[in-house]
This record gives C-alpha cells, sequence and structure tokens, in this order.
C-alpha cells in the first residue's frame, strides 16, 4: 500500500510538474540512451543560466558545460525552471535527475546524502554580502552588521539572518532590485551573480570580502553514478582543450580561480576536496 501510495504521488506530481508552464527544453544531440531532468531555479541566475525569452532556451556558463558534456559523451539534458524550494523535493521524488553547481556540503539531508553522487568540481564559488550602502571591511557574516533587512531567497539557508528582519523573495534578481530600492540592506549571493546582475541593473552596491568558498558540481541522483566516469572525462577534457576557460571569460566569471581549479580538475580529485 506504501509503495502504490508513493507511486501516486510521484505520478501526481510529474503531472504537475509538466502542465504548469515550467521551461522544458531538450539538448537533442547525441543518441545516449538517458536524457537526464535538469532543475534550474525560476527566474534563473545569471551568469549560470537564464532562460532565452525570444529563443525559450536555456543559456549560460552552466548550460554551455553541459552542451559540452553532450557533445563529448551524447548525455542529453531535459532543463526545467522551477522555484528553488522546489528542485531539492524533486530531486528526492526523482523526478529531477541533476542539479547543476551544487556543493556537496549545501545537500546534508539524510536522503539527500544517500541519493547523490557528485562529479569532479568545475567552479569555485565566492559568497559576499551585498548592500546599497558600504559595508565594515571586516565583516565575515551577517552578524558582524548593524540589524537590518535581508532578501533571502526562497529554498537557501537562511540561518545566519539572526537579529536581522528576513524578507523571502524568488530570485536573486529581485533581492537586488530589492537592496537597489532601499526595500532590503542586505543580501548574500556568488560574486559573480552580483557583480553580473548589479552591472546589467546598471545600480550600485557594495560587497563585502568573501565569506565562503565552495567546490561547485555537479549533483545526480545515484541511480545515473555509471555516467560518472564519463562526464568526469568530460570536464577534464574541457580544461585540457581550453573550452572551459574560454566559457569563462565569455560569461564574465569573477570568482573562478582558474589554476586552482584546473590543477583539481587534471589531478582527479574529488568534488569534496
Amino acid at each position: 500500500m506504501l509503495k502504490i501510495k508513493q507511486s501516486l504521488i510521484v505520478i501526481m506530481l510529474f503531472q504537475l510538474l509538466t502542465l504548469s508552464g515550467v521551461a522544458l527544453c531538450a539538448d537533442e544531440k547525441g543518441d545516449w540512451p538517458d536524457i537526464l531532468n535538469v532543475g534550474l531555479i525560476e527566474g534563473g541566475r545569471e551568469p549560470y543560466y537564464w532562460l532565452d525569452s525570444e529563443k525559450q532556451i536555456p543559456e549560460g556558463f552552466y548550460i554551455d558545460v553541459m552542451r559540452g558534456i553532450t557533445e563529448d559523451t551524447g548525455i542529453r539534458f531535459n532543463y526545467y525552471f522551477v522555484p528553488q524550494a522546489r528542485i531539492r523535493l524533486y530531486m528526492r521524488l526523482g523526478l529531477f535527475n541533476l542539479e547543476p553547481g551544487i556543493a556537496e556540503s549545501w545537500r546534508q539531508e539524510t536522503e539527500e546524502v544517500n541519493h547523490s553522487v557528485y562529479s569532479e568540481p568545475f567552479l569555485i564559488l565566492h559568497e559576499a554580502i551585498v548592500s546599497h550602502a558600504p559595508l565594515n571591511p571586516d565583516a565575515s557574516s551577517l552578524q558582524d552588521l548593524p540589524p537590518g533587512r535581508v532578501c533571502q531567497v526562497l529554498g537557501f539557508s537562511g540561518k545566519d539572518n539572526r537579529g536581522h528582519e528576513e524578507i523571502i523573495v524568488i530570485t536573486d534578481l529581485q533581492s537586488l532590485k530589492m537592496i537597489g530600492r532601499g526595500r532590503c540592506d542586505y543580501a548574500v549571493m556568488p560574486l559573480d551573480v552580483a557583480s553580473y546582475l548589479s552591472s546589467q541593473l546598471k545600480i550600485k552596491v557594495y560587497f563585502s570580502q568573501p565569506l565562503k568558498r565552495h567546490l561547485l558540481s555537479l549533483r545526480l541522483d545515484r541511480q545515473f553514478e555509471y555516467l560518472l566516469p564519463d562526464i568526469n572525462r568530460s570536464l577534464v577534457k574541457m580544461w585540457e582543450s581550453g573550452y572551459m576557460e574560454e566559457l569563462i571569460k565569455r560569461y564574465g566569471i569573477q570568482s573562478m580561480e582558474t589554476n586552482e581549479l584546473n590543477s583539481l580538475a587534471m589531478a582527479g580529485l574529488p568534488a569534496s576536496y
């Protein structure tokens, strides 16, 4: 009875996912029998990924990395844009098979640990505090700053927001718009995202020193663990060919420590490094 109930829940959620206007884009290249469903945050996370409004296809750094994997291995991907809070749920239910740009330390719930495997790291990410006013240069967390309003993206951890008023938003873009209008005082996000979006919005914001450093990988459902050797070889090949560095320059990735990450990829070190 329990298995039947679980199956019905999965079927209902899949129907909801496919009928709810979620953007779906398939990379049709290659003849690999597996097509992995990839969860992306609704509204995008530029420059890592976004949905091209005219072509209705995903673009960005992560997308081109996965296109490189498709070209090299034939593994194909479907891309779904949903709110961040749903991505972890759909990964647990098996509706999504891959979540790009994830640090293993971010997914430590028991079920996530048991059902996840990770590729070699392909990006070094630095988080920082963003504000509409100059920040204390010695601040190493929100706890070091005067009480204020923190824009918090739904589905991300807000454990460091204690002592601040939390304002829930859906995307980093909303966070920066709120900061630009003075409706939020702080937000924590990747330096790449903050730099890219503030430039696009033409708003002046202030950054703290980098707070945390994360090695990001492709997170896969464990049932697709057999794909990891091919995916990892493809990622290393992208470094060897210069393709990865070309993407870094194309998308203006600023928090990439290229030489260090290149060395990690060549050495085949684990994503938990």
